[in-house]
């Protein structure tokens, strides 16, 4: 018998599967820092570490050149993960379910639309 019916919230910002625009805001290398300002990624994982107000976004990038591809790894449990960055929610500056609606944004910012 149900006592009661459990409550959802809705999940206010990114999801898994959802396009992002980020902002490296920890590394100083600027070839690093210009390859994730003007790259879309997209969101594969979600950490929270005890702290639910604060998860971490892991975005998976493509085109990866060599020179950055070792500062996108991410390590967890089940091993490395290439081509991925892990995102605190301050370093992400929009998203969308539409890749293309991010790239038009990159192309606006591109011409200074």
């Amino acid at each position: 018998m149900m006592k009661y019916l459990k409550t959802y919230e809705k999940h206010n910002g990114p999801e898994i599967g959802d396009y992002v625009l980020c902002e490296e805001k920890y590394i100083v290398d600027k070839s690093f820092r210009d390859f994730i300002f003007n790259n879309v990624g997209v969101i594969i994982d979600i950490e929270i570490d005890g702290d639910e107000n604060w998860p971490g976004y892991i975005v998976k990038y493509e085109n990866v050149s060599n020179d950055i591809k070792p500062m996108l790894t991410h390590e967890k449990l089940s091993g490395t993960m290439e081509d991925c960055r892990l995102m605190r929610p301050t370093e992400i500056r929009t998203y969308s379910k539409n890749k293309e609606d991010l790239e038009t944004i990159l192309d606006a910012n591109k011409y200074n639309l």
